[in-house]
């Protein structure tokens, strides 16, 4: 496979999941992430690892460690240590991806990057950097100079519940 063959396969997989995901489709989405991983580490793209463990986080354990196995089977602790910091932020794999880290390179992970954000990102938080208008309760968000959105009516009891009923 060509250098060209596998920048196209990455685009198209990493498209694939921001569609997926905007689809709320989450586990088809983080399907294809992996996909990225382990394509990476199949055709042993060093100059990867990193930037693909970042964009996974710790949420997938066995593709962080993939490239993790990869840096190493080519000779490089450092590459996977840091494949490893990237990975290391809040998510459900974070703990036993660290107890990975110090079995295969005999240290903890490092702490993440200063650029790496701490909490997870919100929906607001992408459409004020990305400027996407949102809902807001149900409302679009009101953008410069428009009016605030009117309040709802209160909504009529659709279902009723009967306790006791004769």
């Amino acid at each position: 496979m060509t250098v060209e063959h596998r920048d196209l396969v990455e685009a198209l997989l990493w498209s694939l999941a921001a569609e997926l995901r905007g689809h709320r489709l989450g586990y088809q989405a983080e399907v294809a992430m992996a996909l990225v991983a382990y394509l990476h580490a199949a055709t042993g793209r060093l100059d990867r690892l990193v930037a693909a463990a970042e964009r996974l986080g710790s949420d997938q354990w066995m593709p962080i460690v993939a490239l993790a196995k990869t840096a190493l089977a080519a000779g490089r602790r450092d590459l996977a240590l840091e494949v490893f910091a990237a990975a290391n932020r809040p998510g459900l794999q974070q703990d036993y991806l660290a107890s990975r880290c110090l079995e295969l390179t005999g240290q903890p992970p490092p702490a993440a990057t200063s650029s790496q954000s701490s909490r997870p990102c919100r929906v607001g938080d992408v459409a004020a950097r990305l400027a996407i208008p949102h809902r807001v309760g149900g409302q679009p968000r009101p953008t410069a100079g428009s009016s605030p959105p009117r309040p709802r009516p209160p909504r009529q009891g659709r279902l009723r519940l009967v306790l006791g009923a004769q």
